[in-house]
């Protein structure tokens, strides 16, 4: 039987939902926070989770085509002044994975 990878669900679950990982129904007292599987399956794959939501990460998008182009843009972001160097390292990583999964 096919057991499915963690992280994948987690990323099934926000294209189903049309966020980002990292929006507020991701973190704080979102979906990551309520499910400690989600939340420790990201963080073994990319060494942690970010401890706010990043700039630009909240709001739907209107598809997975608009949920492609948002981790593709996120994974390349030049790091802006006042955030955290961890927290962008984790964003960065997060995103790359669910580009490379939404491209598949």
């Amino acid at each position: 039987e096919y057991q499915q990878e963690p992280l994948h669900k987690v990323f099934d679950y926000f294209i189903k939902h049309k966020r980002c990982p990292l929006s507020a129904c991701g973190l704080g007292e979102g979906f990551l926070e309520q499910q400690p599987w989600a939340k420790e399956a990201v963080e073994k794959v990319c060494g942690g989770v970010p401890s706010r939501v990043p700039r630009g990460c909240n709001g739907a998008k209107e598809n997975e085509h608009g949920l492609l182009d948002h981790a593709k843009n996120k994974s390349h972001a030049p790091v802006e002044e006042g955030d955290d160097d961890s927290d962008e390292y984790f964003a960065k990583a997060l995103h790359k994975k669910f580009y490379d999964y939404l491209d598949r």
